[in-house]
C-alpha cells in the first residue's frame, strides 16, 4: 500500500509540474504580448520624434528675410496677407496703399532691393471703399535673404 501511495504522490507530482509548466508558458506568453504592444508604442513614438527632429533639422528659418522686408516697407504701406513660399522662393502679399504714388514708391523700394528681392510682378490693383489702393503683388525672394538654420 505504501508502494502504491508512492505511486500515486509521484503521479500528483508530476501532473502539478506539468501544469504548473503549462502556467508559467501562459504567463510568458502574456507577458510577451504586453511586451510587444509596449515596444511597438515605444517603436511609434520613436519614429514620431524622429520624424519631427527630421523636420525642425530641415526647416528653413526665414527670420532674416523678414528683418530685411520690414526695413522696406514705407509707412502709408499695410500688408494684410503674406504667403512666403520657401520652395518657390516667392512671396504674395496683398494689402493696402493710401495712394497710388505710394503703391508705386514702394514697388521700386523693392525692386531696388535686389540682396532680398529677385523680382517685382504686380497681380492686381483697385481702388477700395476708403479711395485708397488695395493691391496684390508677387515677389521672388532671394534665396540669400532666406537664412538656413
Amino acid at each position: 500500500m505504501t508502494i502504491g501511495a508512492f505511486f500515486y504522490i509521484g503521479y500528483l507530482v508530476n501532473q502539478k509540474n506539468s501544469r504548473l509548466t503549462d502556467i508559467s508558458e501562459e504567463a510568458a506568453k502574456i507577458k510577451t504580448e504586453e511586451q510587444k504592444k509596449l515596444e511597438n508604442n515605444v517603436f511609434s513614438t520613436r519614429r514620431k520624434i524622429n520624424d519631427f527632429a527630421k523636420i525642425i533639422d530641415q526647416r528653413k528659418v526665414s527670420t532674416g528675410f523678414f528683418k530685411r522686408f520690414e526695413e522696406l516697407i514705407l509707412p502709408e504701406i499695410y500688408f494684410s496677407q503674406c504667403k512666403l513660399d520657401l520652395a518657390q522662393t516667392t512671396a504674395e502679399l496683398s494689402g493696402h496703399a493710401k495712394t497710388f504714388q505710394s503703391l508705386g514708391q514702394q514697388l521700386a523700394i523693392f525692386e531696388k532691393a535686389e540682396d532680398a528681392i529677385t523680382s517685382v510682378v504686380v497681380q492686381k490693383t483697385g481702388i477700395n471703399d476708403e479711395g485708397g489702393v488695395d493691391f496684390s503683388v508677387t515677389i521672388g525672394v532671394n534665396r540669400q535673404a532666406i537664412a538656413f538654420k
